[in-house]
């Protein structure tokens, strides 16, 4: 993974305080506005 240019990984660390028992829909929620936020950056760029 060191070799990987610009590498980016989401996970729950993000979150500040437990969420309960199941973050899963969380984690996924978070992961998703991640890649939006990716998509409309690298759109700017090209």
């Amino acid at each position: 993974m060191w070799s990987i240019v610009n590498l980016s990984i989401q996970d729950g660390s993000v979150l500040p305080t437990r969420v309960g028992a199941n973050p899963q829909l969380s984690i996924y929620g978070l992961a998703h506005r991640f890649a939006l936020g990716l998509v409309r950056y690298l759109a700017l760029r090209w």
